[in-house]
């Protein structure tokens, strides 16, 4: 594939969340299923998957001090026959591209 110049977020419920490529095609990475600005953010997740067996991407927001925590739950692999897999797959690429994000975000602007 060829690499992604942008997502693009529908922030709705019923939205979709779709990857754009270098070549313009969209990708859909899924359906937004909860819109909560600031509480919380779930969706399906089926990028690269057939619509008809997405697992499910649940976000939260919970006020901490000054911040917030932030939680990831990625759910739904019990459907796939290598579902053990696939979770322990996506559960280090989470932690790479949350950590990443968080590591963008804290830099200072110049």
């Amino acid at each position: 594939l060829p690499p992604s110049t942008e997502i693009r977020v529908d922030a709705r419920e019923g939205g979709r969340v779709v990857e754009i490529l270098a070549n313009e095609e969209e990708a859909l990475w899924g359906e937004i299923l909860e819109w909560s600005p600031g509480r919380r953010f779930r969706m399906t997740w089926q990028p690269g998957r057939s619509a008809d067996m997405p697992t499910e991407v649940d976000v939260t927001f919970t006020p901490l001090g000054n911040g917030c925590r932030v939680e990831l739950v990625h759910m739904g692999f019990e459907a796939y026959d290598n579902g053990a897999e696939i979770k322990a797959m996506y559960d280090d690429g989470w932690a790479l591209l949350v950590g990443t994000l968080y590591a963008q975000a804290a830099l200072p602007v110049h």
